[in-house]
């Protein structure tokens, strides 16, 4: 069996083609923003969203008529981060914005960091 990974980015393409237009340049800024943290991340459509994978899946974006979110598989991570997270809105394992309120660069930066670290250490 041939697991390109092609065949992969044309799922994630696929997936992000079919967001409204305010969504879409939203998730795909910060999605730009994930492979500049992590460059050895893979992506592939895991639970129906495009998800950064290092070993296992590391982060995942999502975009529902409630908003946009970032989902960082792991709801102790948040919770230990709480304040540094600011005014941002999030429940267990996911960070909420809007279209056109990204989530800032500082907050994507440690949580991307922190997942990272987690990861590296086989948490």
């Amino acid at each position: 069996m041939d697991d390109t990974v092609d065949d992969s980015v044309k799922d994630v393409e696929a997936w992000f083609e079919r967001l409204p237009a305010d969504q879409r340049d939203e998730l795909l800024a910060l999605r730009a923003r994930i492979r500049e943290l992590v460059p050895d991340a893979t992506e592939r459509i895991s639970y129906g969203v495009p998800t950064f994978v290092l070993s296992r899946p590391l982060l995942a974006l999502n975009a529902s008529r409630s908003g946009l979110s970032l989902i960082t598989m792991r709801p102790d991570l948040l919770a230990g981060m709480a304040d540094a997270l600011g005014g941002v809105r999030w429940s267990g394992s996911t960070l909420r914005f809007q279209p056109g309120a990204p989530l800032p660069d500082d907050v994507v930066r440690r949580v991307v960091e922190a997942r990272v670290a987690q990861e590296r250490a086989g948490q």
